[in-house]
């Protein structure tokens, strides 16, 4: 007899935070309405036959069989048939869940396509399990379909070599709003954006976006705007010269300071100091 027996590490389980809200069949036919949209959710495009187009943030991409488009929310969007090869596809919405790709020179991306027709056998039965448990709804699809939907995408991102990540939208808001705290804390430390990536633990050009988004700035520009406003008391509160201020407040030289100071403020460091002081003494 032979008995093995293969423990489950319950702290590495972890809610990846998505919420199914709607699973839709489409297929082309002459009344199908193509126009630009976004959702305030991601959504997930599955070709399941035919040929098309997706049109997303102005760009133009082609889709055939077996392609997998994934749309993050908040993005323009629509897909567009061909007439000779009408485009059927599977779509799921998801609530709760953004897709962090790999950046392209850098570039953030609210989109991206994979094709999983070497594995169609195991990528089409997630779909196709989904499309029956909500087509027939027996007892508890609700959560069957919940469930699958965890399956699908993790074993997408397995896939895809980790082309992707996969963030809560809370977790979003509530890293941004630590990184926030983290820079007004340690602003005048030498700080890149690589390590404010690893003191959240995001991807670095996702974080700037996500950044930019919640604050109107990205992470960098606001740790120099929250230098430069230090400067200005000290410029108006001490006689510290040009050199020190500089230094105390985190800049790697007076000369870089001064060029930051009066791209600003319209004026340099000294300039400013002394408007202020004859403002004071008038």
């Amino acid at each position: 007899m032979s008995n093995n027996r293969y423990d489950i590490d319950s702290t590495q389980i972890k809610d990846i935070g998505a919420k199914l809200l709607y699973i839709t069949t489409s297929s082309y036919g002459k009344d199908w309405n193509s126009l630009l949209h976004m959702h305030h959710f991601s959504e997930l495009f599955y070709v399941v036959r035919g040929k098309g187009e997706f049109i997303v943030e102005e760009k133009r991409f082609p889709v055939k069989e077996d392609d997998l488009v994934i749309i993050n929310s908040q993005t323009l969007h629509t897909e567009v048939s061909v007439y000779d090869q009408p485009l059927e596809y599977v779509a799921l919405g998801i609530e709760g869940l953004s897709f962090v790709f790999q950046p392209e020179e850098e570039e953030i991306k609210n989109y991206s396509v994979f094709n999983y027709r070497g594995k169609k056998n195991e990528f089409w039965f997630y779909f196709k399990t989904l499309t029956k448990e909500i087509q027939d709804k027996p007892k508890g699809y609700e959560t069957v379909c919940q469930n699958v939907l965890e399956i699908l995408l993790l074993n997408l991102m397995r896939d895809s070599n980790c082309a992707f990540a996969l963030i809560p939208t809370n977790r979003i808001s509530k890293e941004c709003t630590a990184l926030k705290q983290y820079i007004d804390t340690h602003f005048k430390e030498n700080i890149t954006l690589d390590q404010l990536a690893d003191v959240i633990h995001m991807n670095k050009f996702y974080l700037t976006h996500t950044f930019r988004k919640t604050y109107g700035m990205a992470p960098i520009a606001y740790m120099i705007g929250k230098r430069i406003e230090e400067s200005k008391y000290l410029l108006e509160n001490t006689d510290f010269s040009l050199s020190q201020i500089s230094d105390i407040v985190g800049f790697s030289s007076p000369s870089y300071f001064s060029q930051i100071f009066k791209r600003t403020e319209q004026e340099s460091p000294k300039e400013y100091r002394d408007r202020m002081r004859q403002t004071t003494k008038a």
